[in-house]
């Protein structure tokens, strides 16, 4: 989960964190510990590609805000430009087309202005579509809260392989993760990153084994079929006892994408 999950520099632990004080690499994509996802069960799930090297190479879920915005991680859109961006919607098997998808790319690319490369503090993006997705039941836009969530368990999903260091898959994943309590995860979050502390999520299992890691960046987590409560930013390595992926936790950020979508009103997908 970390720029395209990535492996940060702590101490000599350089290939085991994932978040901030890292380095930008490219891995791949998983969901650890889950399991196959049913055709249309997370409608509202986008893989996003990089097509600069020709060709389309899934690096970061999204969320479909609405028929014309994708929410993201934005340290997702670190060293790419609109241009090499692909979203497909309504993806199940990335391997075959199933008839379901659909694809559109990308006119802009809006990162929060307070989003820190070093800290991935207010680790959250927009994603302006050239064209408009069309809403069915394998397409679907999601809410963001009101309000702190507090459901024992949410569920993560994403495309990739089941164990740390293993290869991406083709069918989409999911997890049930359970959400940390405000006192555990503002232990770990003091750690490693003490500014993220009242604006992030920490969720996965205590003992390890289930998580969202490289690549699913910027995938939501969803605690109800309505609301999307989180984007999935950084974690330490994939599903280690004590160590939980954290999440953007969005009803701080309701206002911002709300702004930020308004004032585009008439351009691009929008018109």
């Amino acid at each position: 989960m970390a720029s395209v999950f990535t492996y940060l520099v702590f101490l000599a632990a350089l290939s085991s964190v994932v978040g901030p004080f890292g380095v930008h690499s490219d891995a791949s994509s998983r969901i650890v510990g889950g399991q196959p996802a049913n055709v249309g069960e997370f409608p509202y799930l986008v893989s996003i590609q990089d097509i600069s090297l020709g060709t389309d190479r899934h690096f970061c879920g999204g969320a479909i805000y609405s028929d014309s915005y994708i929410l993201t991680a934005a340290h997702c859109l670190i060293d790419i430009s609109p241009a090499n961006i692909k979203v497909v919607a309504g993806e199940h098997d990335r391997g075959v087309s199933e008839g379901n998808e659909q694809i559109t790319y990308v006119t802009e690319m809006i990162s929060h202005p307070n989003f820190n490369v070093d800290t991935y503090l207010n680790d959250i993006a927009l994603l302006k579509l050239t064209q408009k997705l069309r809403f069915n039941n394998y397409v679907k836009s999601i809410l963001l809260p009101d309000e702190t969530v507090t459901s024992p368990s949410c569920v993560m999903a994403g495309w990739g392989a089941t164990i740390e260091n293993g290869n991406p898959v083709d069918i989409l994943q999911k997890v049930t993760l359970p959400l940390w309590d405000d006192v555990s995860c503002n232990d770990f979050l003091n750690e490693y990153c003490p500014s993220c502390i009242g604006l992030s999520i920490c969720a996965g299992e205590h003992e390890g084994g289930k998580d969202a890691c490289h690549a699913d960046d910027g995938g939501p987590l969803v605690c109800t079929e309505t609301e999307m409560i989180g984007l999935s930013s950084w974690g330490y390595g994939c599903a280690r006892p004590n160590k939980p992926g954290v999440y953007v936790e969005l009803m701080h950020y309701k206002a911002w994408v709300e702004a930020e979508t308004k004032k585009r009103l008439g351009s691009g997908a929008d018109s």
